[in-house]
């Protein structure tokens, strides 16, 4: 009897903190709402980007081509979609790069370069890493994977701070700071 509660512990520790894994992504796009609800010109930018990110992603895995770690071809028969030549091509069987760590790094370093509240940087980042271990643990990614969405995350993150800043001053509209 006892080896069966220990047996079932583990599964149900992992599911819950898998649920609770898929809760991250919403969360930090309600707070994102939150933090820049008086910044409205921050807010469209922020949504703008959150936006174009996974349409980028698909785009670079199309072009590194990168299967995840568990990638099956049984699976690829059933999720295809037709490109725009009419043949069947599988629609998300690429890793590279990660589009959670992209999206939650991207709404990282944006939050914290509009707002410069260390309090909400320990918070994202704590989700952030959350969210990078478990795409690594469940094995939907490789630590390259996630590091490379991460990094492009950033990346895209300083871009729309930037076209933030820059529409901004030239519309002379609201303070950023």
């Amino acid at each position: 009897m006892s080896s069966q509660i220990q047996q079932s512990q583990p599964s149900t520790i992992y599911n819950m903190s898998y649920n609770f894994s898929r809760l991250i992504g919403p969360t930090l796009f309600v707070v994102s709402i939150f933090y820049l609800r008086n910044k409205p010109t921050c807010l469209y930018i922020f949504v703008f980007g959150f936006i174009l990110n996974p349409i980028i992603n698909l785009f670079l895995k199309k072009i590194i081509k990168q299967p995840r770690p568990n990638y099956n071809k049984n699976l690829e028969k059933a999720f295809k979609i037709k490109d725009n030549l009419g043949e069947f091509v599988p629609a998300d069987n690429y890793g590279m790069p990660s589009g959670h760590a992209n999206l939650i790094f991207y709404t990282t370093t944006y939050l914290y370069l509009i707002t410069h509240d260390m309090n909400l940087l320990v918070f994202t980042v704590i989700l952030s890493i959350l969210t990078s271990i478990q795409r690594v643990v469940y094995k939907k990614h490789t630590i390259e994977q996630v590091v490379v969405g991460g990094i492009i995350g950033i990346g895209l993150g300083y871009f729309f701070y930037y076209y933030c800043e820059k529409t901004i001053k030239e519309k002379n509209i609201e303070n950023i700071v």
